[in-house]
């Protein structure tokens, strides 16, 4: 039963990646730790935060993640400002632009970019070649 079950979700995912009409919100990656999401046509960012640091910096690709360290604390909302206001800055788009979509409380965070071409986000992030 449980071999029928992973099938199905084989199947249902190999639809869903090949485009099919049905889904309304279609994404593609585009580097490691970044998504392309057409429906929102924003990038989501898998970042990973390391709070309290020296300085402010994207350090790099960390198992799929992309690793930043802020030197905010992280109380009341202060690492996920000065995570967003950084971002927003680095990649040259209005801060407003710049929203934490999961992990608000986690170090671990899903981050939407929107107004920020791909040649830029690779540039900033180091993917670029």
């Amino acid at each position: 039963m449980s071999r029928r079950a992973g099938k199905l979700a084989k199947t249902v995912a190999a639809s869903a990646a090949a485009g099919s009409s049905s889904s309304s919100s279609s994404s593609r990656a585009v580097f490691p730790g970044v998504e392309w999401q057409a429906s929102s046509k924003s990038f989501v960012l898998s970042i990973r935060v390391t709070p309290k640091a020296d300085v402010t910096e994207i350090v790099g690709l960390e198992e799929d993640e992309i690793r930043v360290r802020v030197a905010a604390v992280p109380d009341k909302g202060q690492a996920n400002k000065e995570l967003c206001d950084h971002l927003a800055k680095r990649l040259g788009v209005p801060k407003s632009n710049v929203t934490i979509v999961s992990g608000d409380t986690a170090r671990s965070k899903r981050v939407s970019v929107t107004g920020c071409d791909e040649e830029r986000l690779g540039s900033v992030l180091g993917f670029s070649g």
